[in-house]
């Protein structure tokens, strides 16, 4: 093989790869692990693990706690100032501030996964949520994804904190002290599919090869 031909197979298998990727932006890797390959996070599937609503504190202390499949440092998901400083807490329906309706920015990790990953809408969008998530057949996450406010991990104050509800798409602020639910998030793919044999094999046969053409030289 020479050294076009090898050039030419190691682009498409890149390209292969990435166009894969690019396919979904959500990806069931089993045992309660959903990759989101946009956010570069990883969602515990069991949306209500935690077993029901609770207070900010706790939320922060059970997720802080929680070590699943041998993973620890979950925690909750942010939703980061939309101008990338300061949040705006005037409500809009557009997206465009930091509370109200049709958030579906990055800088909403809740947010994106309601729009853009599981593809709803806010009530001012033409919104229709079933009673049970998973009766539409939509959500990898089934029927634990409960039809309610769901934490951030974002404080606005010792007091206040950033929540998102799943029964209608707002997002808004809210007292600690109030009891919602939790869904727990890490950082980073927990668990990447594994590199397919052929390719693998590829890769070996290739090192192989250039310490064989090193030897000669």
């Amino acid at each position: 093989m020479n050294k076009r031909h090898l050039g030419m197979l190691c682009a498409g298998l890149l390209t292969f790869g990435a166009s894969t990727m690019a396919q979904a932006a959500l990806v069931d890797h089993g045992a309660g692990l959903i990759y989101d390959d946009v956010l570069d996070v990883t969602w515990l599937q069991n949306a209500n693990y935690a077993d029901g609503s609770m207070t900010w504190g706790a939320a922060q202390t059970w997720v802080g706690n929680l070590d699943y499949q041998g993973y620890s440092d979950w925690r909750l998901p942010t939703i980061s100032p939309l101008n990338g400083s300061t949040y705006d807490l005037s409500v809009s329906y557009d997206g465009t501030s930091d509370i109200g309706y049709s958030n579906s920015n990055l800088a909403s990790e809740l947010g994106y996964l309601f729009h853009v990953n599981l593809g709803y809408s806010s009530k001012y969008e033409g919104f229709s949520m079933p009673s049970n998530y998973g009766s539409d057949g939509n959500s990898v996450f089934g029927s634990s994804l409960q039809s309610a406010k769901y934490w951030s991990g974002s404080g606005l104050s010792g007091t206040v904190a950033l929540y998102f509800d799943m029964s209608d798409g707002y997002q808004g602020s809210s007292s600690k002290a109030n009891s919602f639910y939790a869904l727990a998030v890490h950082d980073g793919n927990l668990s990447s599919v594994p590199v397919p044999a052929a390719v693998w094999l590829f890769g070996s046969g290739l090192i192989g090869l250039m310490g064989f053409r090193r030897a000669r030289k």
